[in-house]
């Protein structure tokens, strides 16, 4: 067990200083999910020494959700000399999983949204915005607002978003109406999760 330990973490390191060697982002970076791969496999691995980097590298997350907290968390602990910025525009933080208990009545609203600025160290530079288009050919990002941001290395952790009317005759409108429900409605921006509400029809 503990030659697996921080295994991921090291596989990042070295992908990390192997940039500054000669191997390019790219390559880095399918080192570093192949190891991620292997981790999860259980495949056995050499590894065990210091998970951290000294490195200054600017490093952008952008989402502001489970998993970009998340990795920011790792990140910051890992790399506490990088320049990190989080691109989120959700001043409250829902755990969306959560809507199912909402909904089955064992947890309430206010169990599943907490306020993002719990979770984010001061240390992170946090641009309350969205991307608006994403440039990796140069290493760039642009904001909703306009903004042009440049980043070493980039985590993209925006989840996912509902197309109700992908379902022929369906709008998102309609939910909460004629008997129609679904559990997963909810505003990530604003933090709200009328899905999991019994005014939306849920029986």
């Amino acid at each position: 067990m503990k030659e697996k330990k921080n295994v991921q973490s090291q596989i990042t390191y070295e992908a990390l200083n192997s940039v500054s060697e000669g191997m390019s982002r790219r390559d880095a970076l399918k080192v570093m999910a192949l190891g991620g791969a292997m981790t999860a496999f259980g495949a056995p691995t050499k590894v065990e020494a210091s998970t951290k980097s000294d490195k200054a590298v600017k490093v952008l997350v952008v989402g502001g959700g489970t998993g970009g907290i998340m990795a920011l968390s790792r990140l910051r602990s890992d790399l506490p000399n990088a320049d990190i910025t989080l691109i989120a525009p959700n001043e409250k933080h829902l755990y969306q999983p959560a809507q199912v208990f909402v909904a089955a009545g064992v947890e309430c609203v206010d169990d599943m949204v907490k306020d993002n600025k719990d979770f984010i160290d001061d240390s992170i530079h946090w641009i309350k915005d969205e991307v608006l288009s994403f440039d990796p050919e140069h290493n760039k990002v642009t904001t909703r607002a306009g903004e042009v941001l440049g980043y070493d290395y980039m985590v993209v952790a925006m989840g996912l978003v509902y197309h109700y009317d992908w379902i022929k005759g369906l709008r998102e409108e309609d939910i909460g109406t004629h008997g129609i429900s679904s559990v997963y409605l909810n505003n990530l921006e604003k933090g709200t999760a009328e899905g999991g509400s019994f005014d939306m029809g849920l029986v």
